[in-house]
């Protein structure tokens, strides 16, 4: 009875926990794909700035856009990164809390990150070749989503000379930090389409325009790249736990069947010995009534008190 009850109690506990590892799962799948939720989401318009020595030796690169049409959030994004992009920021962007740092992990070349709103900034650094006094920036950009307006602008560091881009620019003027920018803008860029740029100009010390980044991103709780590491490996670590749970229940199990079967009567006696072996220990014993004569040696029968043979009474 014990075993049957405990062979129910581990039943449940198993279906438990094969029913929490196939919706905890579940989960993990369902949120990978996020994007999937909008197959081929659109930005509808977005802003690519191009700032060659602001606020590092290299060149910094912020991109931000507005998702049009998504209905479904949160939304998984991916942003294609030249190679030996640095000091990556991705954030979203609130209207009334501005720019919001979201946890981020790099896949290869893409960063990829889930973004709660609809709005986006992204930023990170490229490396820029020193030769002397010249400076020859080549930068590639790799259109993440569809885009039906792209604004760039180039901004012309500080104490810099002979500065000119291509492709050529549209127009120029004062930027938002006091430098001059020069803009360009694209319209119904595809999905993957690449955009070069060149920027060369002259300068004579290796000086920054501005010492503050420029970036308003709310400081997260954790680093993005801790926190991308851990959005990584959380499912592996789930399932990990899960698995030694399984094993916990499966040792308590055994445990319980062992307790079981020693408190059945009939295994604990037929380990002990059958119990039939006193009695014939008992009929073997001194105290047994004599089956043959002590005086001639016959043979007494079960009901005999005296021997037939010479008359001696039975000895008890």
């Amino acid at each position: 009875m014990g075993s049957i009850r405990a062979d129910h109690v581990v039943r449940h506990i198993m279906l438990s926990v094969t029913v929490f590892a196939i919706l905890f799962v579940g989960y993990g799948v369902s949120e990978g794909p996020a994007a999937a939720q909008d197959s081929s989401p659109t930005v509808d318009r977005a802003a690519l700035h191009l700032w060659p020595e602001y606020d590092d030796p290299g060149l910094l690169v912020i991109f931000s856009g507005d998702f049009d049409g998504v209905t479904k959030l949160p939304l998984r994004v991916a942003f294609p990164l030249p190679a030996g992009a640095r000091g990556i920021q991705a954030t979203a962007v609130d209207p009334s809390a501005g720019l919001l740092t979201q946890p981020w992990k790099l896949i290869g070349a893409t960063l990829s990150y889930t973004l709660p709103l609809p709005s986006f900034q992204t930023e990170y650094y490229v490396d820029v070749p020193l030769s002397g006094n010249q400076r020859d920036i080549a930068f590639t950009f790799t259109a993440p989503y569809p885009i039906r307006l792209l604004d760039l602008e180039i901004q012309q560091p500080a104490r810099a000379t002979d500065f000119s881009i291509s492709p050529q620019a549209e127009g120029s003027g004062p930027g938002t930090n006091g430098l001059t920018s020069y803009t360009i803008t694209r319209r119904n860029v595809n999905a993957g389409e690449k955009l070069d740029f060149r920027i060369r100009y002259s300068k004579a010390d290796i000086g920054l325009s501005k010492p503050a980044k420029p970036s308003l991103a709310l400081p997260a709780s954790t680093p993005a790249e801790a926190t991308s590491a851990f959005a990584s490996n959380w499912l592996g670590w789930a399932l990990v736990g899960v698995g030694l749970v399984a094993l916990v229940i499966v040792g308590i199990y055994w445990m319980l069947r062992i307790r079981s079967r020693d408190s059945v009567p009939g295994a604990r006696r037929g380990r002990q010995g059958a119990p039939g072996a006193k009695r014939q220990s008992y009929a073997e014993g001194a105290g047994a009534p004599a089956t043959h004569c002590t005086q001639c040696g016959r043979r007494l029968g079960p009901s005999d008190r005296f021997c037939a043979a010479c008359g001696a009474p039975r000895r008890e």
